[in-house]
């Protein structure tokens, strides 16, 4: 994270002694754990439209699927959160992934290629900055 804010300081010809947040909105850069989130709701949306192997497709069953009560989760179409007992479970691609893509707007989440997804998700964390 150093020297991502190192890098944007010597691009934007500003001190090292500015904050970095104006020139993440100046240049629409993302900051690294906005990365870490666009490449993990990635792999998630992958997972979910079944680019991914079989393997990952159990982390994208939505709650529908599970049970047809009429819940909030459900009539939002969000995914199930997998139950984690250790913190390392719990920070891990399989609950954090899906806990952000249920953060996301169903609009985003719905779309129907991997290229709008990604340009729709980089959009929706730099609109965050503002």
């Amino acid at each position: 994270m150093l020297l991502q804010k190192k890098a944007i300081c010597i691009t934007a010809k500003a001190s090292y002694l500015d904050h970095t947040h104006p020139l993440f909105v100046e240049y629409k850069c993302l900051n690294f754990l906005d990365i870490v989130k666009l490449k993990t709701s990635i792999i998630i949306y992958t997972a979910k439209t079944i680019m991914l192997s079989i393997n990952l497709h159990f982390l994208s069953i939505t709650i529908e699927e599970i049970h047809s009560y009429g819940t909030r989760s459900s009539k939002k179409g969000n995914f199930n959160i997998k139950f984690g007992k250790t913190k390392k479970m719990l920070i891990s691609i399989s609950i954090m992934g899906v806990i952000l893509l249920n953060e996301l707007d169903a609009n985003v989440r719905n779309v129907k290629t991997i290229n709008i997804f990604k340009h729709t998700i980089n959009t929706f964390f730099i609109s965050l900055y503002d």
